[in-house]
């Protein structure tokens, strides 16, 4: 039998559908009982994700009361999308037929190897980092590869989208939002790490270990990731129409 696991981009699911997402998983695991589950790995895991599913939803319970935060999760979300549109017109031109291209895109990928990961910093090193980035192709030496490469119009969606970001941290009440906001996004980063080795774990003992629990996990796990792609895909919420994502 060919065992898969369902696709599903969890960087597109708002932070309230992450959460849910995770909730699911982890109320249908308890519904199997705990004689069925006897991985101690696999019970780590569910540990790991319970242990930090909970101040993760007694944050985004107060964010969903701050009236800007709808904005900021939009404003944060289309500078990671300027940014790796960015990103895959460099690789795009990595393959040229042009000596010229090649380099001038080389020289700028090593620019960019600095600024890794930006998605996972808090919101006020992100803006920061990208500041940085954009006042690095503004620089003489690499600001005629930009040209030749003809990326101006998309270092300028990506200032445009960080400075309006940054007006809207400007804007929040307290440093107290924002550290909030901060450590949410941190807690998601984390969340989605242990998600996704568990779901590859989880893969791997259904393909190599043929005892029911790992099928029975892993089909769990596939109806759920289906049914979040299907609402991504559709713009559906699960049984809601999608409205405009509270934190993208």
């Amino acid at each position: 039998m060919d065992h898969y696991l369902e696709d599903l981009n969890t960087s597109k699911l708002t932070y309230l559908e992450f959460a849910q997402l995770i909730k699911k998983h982890l109320t249908d695991i308890l519904n199997l009982g705990k004689d069925l589950i006897d991985d101690p790995v696999v019970k780590t895991y569910i540990h790991q994700l319970t242990k930090i599913l909970e101040p993760y939803e007694f944050l985004l319970e107060k964010v969903i009361r701050i009236k800007s935060a709808p904005k900021i999760g939009d404003a944060d979300f289309e500078c990671l999308n300027a940014l790796n549109a960015f990103l895959m017109l460099l690789e795009v031109n990595l393959i040229s037929n042009d000596s010229n291209e090649i380099e001038a895109s080389g020289m700028i990928v090593k620019l960019t190897q600095k600024y890794k990961n930006v998605e996972n910093l808090k919101f006020i090193e992100e803006t920061e980092s990208l500041s940085q980035l954009i006042f690095d192709l503004s620089r003489e030496n690499y600001l005629s590869s930009v040209k030749l490469l003809h990326l101006e119009r998309y270092v300028n969606r990506l200032n445009l989208s960080n400075q309006n970001l940054k007006i809207l941290l400007s804007e929040l009440e307290s440093i107290e939002y924002i550290q909030m906001f901060s450590d949410m996004k941190n807690l998601r980063v984390k969340m989605v790490e242990i998600y996704n080795e568990f779901t590859s774990y989880i893969l791997a003992m259904a393909k190599s270990n043929h005892q029911l629990q790992y099928f029975i996990l892993l089909n769990l796990l596939n109806a759920k990731r289906e049914e979040y792609n299907k609402a991504l895909i559709t713009g559906l919420t699960i049984n809601l129409r999608r409205e405009k994502p509270l934190l993208n």
